[in-house]
């Protein structure tokens, strides 16, 4: 596509029409069937992702100069950790764990709206139009699996891109993993939705300035660095829950004696 601008637009309006979906079925469904419509909305929702995380890195280069799309990064970031935090602190207000599936369902339609007018946005950005890529190259018989796969085998650096890429997917599959071991080690007062949003907001907040700067020296040290610190977390937690007697319902982290407890 000469204006791949149009393809985040288009990301952007499936994963509204997925929200919008899930907000329906939060709101008139229950049970077995709306938990299982929601998930499946949400597998639709990560294909639009898809589509708006491949095309923003490609539009961002042809529209922002090199050495400031970090900062840029950064400063999105750090908006969206406010955002976050508020909506936290929201849910918290709202009752947080006793949050009932009408109020959800106001979040995600309000979440889908917001979708409507980043599409819209983007859609105004002047981005460069580049040559049109015929689809077949001439004396190529190969579709574009075979070609693909022939890159994946020939490119060394593609090859290892895409493979740290696929390993980072533990950074995004890990929090899920690590409230539901919070609970299971006794700590009640982080199961709630308010608690997670809040902590990933503050930490958007916190690294979006600092790391967007890095990342404009060199974006290959940063995310070496931060993927050796997340998994440095990740095995240092779940040694420490592993620990005979740990309990996550005291400060110490140690199980408390029945007579102490009295």
């Amino acid at each position: 596509m000469r204006h791949r601008k149009w393809v985040f637009v288009i990301g952007a309006l499936v994963q509204a029409a997925a929200v919008a979906l899930m907000a329906v079925a939060a709101a008139l469904g229950s049970g077995l069937s709306a938990g299982l419509t929601i998930v499946a909305l949400l597998a639709v929702l990560s294909l639009g992702r898809c589509l708006c995380s491949i095309s923003s890195k490609d539009v961002q280069g042809r529209t922002v100069a090199k050495g400031t799309r970090g900062r840029i990064n950064g400063l999105a970031t750090t908006a969206s950790g406010l955002v976050a935090i508020t909506l936290g602190l929201g849910i918290r207000f709202l009752g947080d764990r006793d949050v009932d599936a009408g109020r959800l369902a106001w979040l995600l339609a309000g979440g889908a709206a917001l979708w409507v007018v980043v599409a819209v946005l983007y859609s105004g950005i002047r981005e460069p139009a580049g040559q049109e890529q015929p689809t077949r190259e001439p004396g190529d018989g190969q579709g574009w699996f075979a070609r693909t796969s022939a890159l994946l085998r020939e490119d060394r650096d593609f090859r290892h891109f895409v493979v740290v890429r696929s390993f980072l997917l533990v950074s995004a599959l890990s929090p899920p993993f690590v409230v539901a071991l919070s609970v299971r080690s006794g700590t009640d007062g982080l199961a709630g939705l308010g608690g997670f949003v809040i902590a990933s907001g503050l930490a958007a907040l916190l690294g979006g300035r600092i790391f967007g700067r890095l990342a404009d020296s060199s974006s290959r040290a940063l995310m070496t660095a931060g993927a050796g610190t997340a998994s440095a977390i990740i095995v240092v937690l779940v040694v420490i829950v592993s620990l005979p007697g740990f309990s996550g319902d005291s400060t110490a982290g140690a199980r408390l004696p029945e007579v102490s407890r009295r």
